[in-house]
């Protein structure tokens, strides 16, 4: 036998593989034992005999570390993502709209016309009218006695005050009446330069003639808001047959 010393090093090594030593010793023997009984040998005293014991050299045991457990983090739990909702993108598809052209509008011009001022004819006669105009004075030089004679031929009196009377081919002189009514069919006259009561006593108090003998004038009346009611003009003047 292998004599290992107390205190060495291979003392515990000793220890492991002595079991396997013995178990092999018992093998052998067994194995002596059988081979003896199946071929006879001469009778050899075994007294003195020693077999020898092979050395078995154990290999060393390396006992393998325990292994080092690591505790490891608790793994978070995993939250289960919701199910993908399956939304299809469908590519939006130009569509292409033709719109129609507007005609461009045309700007249409209407002509405006404008009317002449209509003056009444001296055959028209409104209410109150220029019946005629002695316009050859027998005065000598300023003509005094010339006049214009006014008739109401409306059905109504008519009330002259602050209508004029003017010589409207040369623009002067005016004569504005003063409050004045003139009844229907009634008839008045403005002198030149003279006052006759029996005919409205109305004068222009113009030293000169007013009415012009060689070149017609033109007597025009006119109402309160400027407007001209009647125009005559001559000849025939008042004076004729």
């Amino acid at each position: 036998m292998l004599a290992v010393g107390c205190g060495s090093p291979d003392a515990a090594v000793s220890t492991l593989i002595a079991p396997a030593i013995q178990s092999i010793q018992a093998t052998l023997t067994v194995m002596v034992t059988v081979q003896a009984s199946i071929t006879p040998v001469s009778p050899v005293s075994t007294i003195g005999v020693v077999v020898p014991t092979p050395t078995v050299v154990p290999s060393p045991t390396v006992t393998p570390n325990p292994p080092t457990t690591i505790p490891s983090a608790p793994l978070p739990t995993a939250t289960p993502a919701p199910a993908p909702t399956d939304v299809s993108f469908t590519e939006p598809t130009a569509i292409a709209t033709r719109i129609p052209l507007l005609p461009t509008p045309t700007a249409v011009t209407t002509p405006v016309t404008e009317s002449a001022p209509t003056i009444l004819p001296v055959s028209v006669a409104p209410e109150v009218e220029i019946a005629c105009i002695f316009f050859d004075g027998e005065t000598p030089r300023t003509e005094a006695d010339e006049y214009v004679e006014i008739i109401n031929s409306g059905a109504t009196v008519a009330d002259l005050a602050g209508w004029t009377l003017l010589d409207s081919a040369d623009g002067r002189p005016t004569f504005e009446f003063p409050s004045l009514t003139l009844a229907p069919g009634e008839t008045i006259r403005v002198y030149t330069n003279e006052i006759h009561s029996n005919s409205g006593g109305l004068s222009f108090g113009s030293g000169v003639a007013i009415w012009s003998n060689s070149e017609p004038d033109q007597a025009s009346l006119l109402n309160t808001n400027g407007e001209t009611v009647s125009t005559a003009s001559y000849p025939p003047g008042c004076n004729s047959p």
